[in-house]
């Protein structure tokens, strides 16, 4: 209940977004800093990096159309079709349905 309230006002979401867009900044300047890491280096405008194989694949039987979808904590999906994820030769960046966030997907 306390995330919708959040996300449900404008200037809430606003602080949070911001609050959120520096930790996650401060988290990948970290992880350069940090040349024994193992860790995948987070971009700071991504909330998280996936591969294809991290995403659902849902066929959809009346337009035929192909999509992949990863959930978000927000409890909406990032969503991309098959057709998109064709046209990206390079890392994709995926908005939220119903938050801020995105995700990266990494090109295959």
């Amino acid at each position: 209940q306390n995330a919708w309230e959040t996300l449900g006002d404008p200037k809430k979401r606003a602080c949070y977004d911001a609050a959120l867009s520096s930790t996650l900044t401060s988290a990948a300047t970290s992880e350069r800093g940090n040349s024994s890491s193992t860790h995948t280096h987070l971009d700071a405008s991504a909330w998280a990096e996936v591969t294809l194989s991290d995403m659902a694949r849902l066929d959809d039987q009346d337009s035929g159309e192909v999509y992949y979808v990863y959930d978000c904590r927000c409890g909406d999906t990032y969503e991309i079709s098959d057709d998109e994820l064709r046209a990206n030769e390079s890392a994709v960046y995926i908005p939220c349905g119903g938050c801020s966030l995105q995700i990266r997907l990494e090109a295959t």
